[in-house]
């Protein structure tokens, strides 16, 4: 039995989509097909909805709250619970990928992935979309 205490933490949100936030994804892609296939191209960090984030101030915002709890738990063992994007951008950063590039370490839902985090980055992919991590 894991006797953890849950914390919110806002780092570890999804990107933010801004005006787009919350609007289904069949309908985006949709009524604003010129944005659908700018953020599918996945080459341009600056990218972003309007009233959101960049994919780069996204990857920023996830490596300083991933850094600040690997500084707070030094030498420890962390679960964090978060969405596919959060995921995407540390497996991103170990393969030397854009932050524009979300699709190719996207992981399944409900899966678990362990990374080594060392000295402020992201160091190793140790296990990616595991199923049976409970």
């Amino acid at each position: 039995m894991w006797r953890l205490k849950p914390q919110l933490a806002a780092w570890a949100r999804e990107i933010d989509c801004g005006e787009f936030e919350g609007m289904p994804l069949e309908e985006l892609q949709r009524e604003f097909r010129d944005l659908w296939t700018r953020n599918e191209a996945q080459v341009d960090d600056s990218f972003r909805w309007p009233g959101g984030e960049t994919y780069g101030q996204f990857r920023a915002r996830v490596l300083t709250g991933l850094n600040e709890v690997a500084a707070t738990y030094r030498c420890g063992r962390v679960v964090i619970v978060t969405h596919a994007g959060v995921i995407s951008q540390v497996l991103g950063v170990i393969k030397g990928r854009p932050a524009c590039v979300w699709q190719p370490d996207r992981p399944r839902p409900l899966t678990a992935s362990e990374v080594l985090w060392d000295a402020g980055q992201p160091r190793a992919v140790l296990s990616f979309n595991d199923p049976d991590w409970y």
